[in-house]
């Protein structure tokens, strides 16, 4: 009897072990997901938690259908549900890593689901310290985050998005129970992130760029026709003027000397013309330059999230 109780409570204290074991007993990934895994370089314990998650690639259908919790404002290129990880197959080699990084964020869910209630008192702390230490770099990721899902969706974040120097010693320690290369995942979310982020960074500043120089123009424009007017009203002033003809020697050199003022005026006019045709034309090739990008970074944002924001068009001039 004794032998037996011995028993069963060694079985009960790795039950999760003999759970995530038989549930990933038959799993077998396939061919392109079988190299993503290997890329995430995992540890024993890392592995058999993925494989007991059984991940599956899978089309936007087949996607939606096996994510229903996913939140409408974050990004849906995975998800960790009823104990299963899927991943969006993104077809996009601009973006590569990018499955390599959501695996590895799915999976770290599958680790908090595991994780003891004392292990995540433990851990809260310290996640939300971290947070707050980079906070730049994670406001925007978990900003629509509820908080029962929280602190589950900050260790997934921090544990693939920041570097292990960034972290204490006691979170380097927890991740490197599923990972052997934190800082080689870590690498794999920067990579695809900097392209996105540079590229609306890049389109951002273009578009100030653009209501910038549709600013000067405006200005510029107005005080031109305005200066055009009046240049008109005074030539037409002088001619009434000069042909009525001069008398003396002195009306005969004033007419001339404002004849040659107001040709300076309308040399200088043309000068302005040519300078904001040009400049227009300058703007209009920011513009051209600046839809080009806003329609390729749309195309990689709805390749990945149908809830992307889109940056506004601009209309040229």
């Amino acid at each position: 009897m004794v032998c037996l109780i011995a028993a069963a409570g060694v079985a009960y204290a790795n039950y999760d072990l003999v759970y995530d074991f038989v549930l990933g007993f038959n799993y077998e990934p396939s061919a392109e997901l079988a190299t993503i895994i290997n890329h995430i370089d995992l540890t024993g314990e890392g592995d058999r938690i993925l494989r007991a998650s059984r991940p599956e690639l899978q089309a936007a259908a087949d996607f939606n259908k096996n994510c229903p919790t996913v939140n409408a404002q974050t990004s849906t290129l995975g998800c960790y549900y009823a104990k299963r990880i899927y991943v969006y197959d993104i077809d996009s080699e601009e973006l590569d890593g990018i499955k390599e990084a959501v695996l590895a964020h799915e999976l770290l869910h599958a680790v908090w689901e595991r994780s003891s209630a004392r292990e995540k008192q433990e851990l809260e702390p310290l996640l939300l310290q971290i947070f707050e230490d980079n906070k730049a770099a994670l406001a925007g990721h978990m900003e629509n985050y509820e908080s029962e899902d929280y602190v589950d969706e900050l260790h997934s974040i921090i544990g693939t998005q920041l570097e292990s120097a960034k972290l204490g010693s006691v979170l380097r320690e927890h991740y490197a129970r599923y990972f052997n290369q934190l800082d080689a995942v870590v690498a794999y979310f920067q990579a695809y992130d900097a392209i996105l982020t540079g590229q609306r960074q890049e389109a951002e500043a273009l578009y100030a760029q653009i209501q910038a120089k549709k600013t000067e123009i405006d200005q510029r424009t107005s005080a031109y026709e305005q200066s055009y007017t009046q240049l008109g009203a005074d030539i037409d002033n002088y001619n009434v003027r000069a042909g009525r003809g001069w008398s003396t020697y002195a009306e005969r050199d004033a007419l001339n000397s404002e004849r040659n003022r107001l040709l300076s005026r309308q040399q200088l006019l043309n000068q302005e013309y040519q300078a904001l045709s040009a400049l227009i034309d300058e703007t209009n090739q920011i513009v051209a330059k600046y839809n080009q990008l806003v329609e390729h970074l749309g195309q990689l944002q709805e390749s990945i999230d149908s809830n992307a924001k889109q940056l506004p068009a601009a209309s040229e001039l």
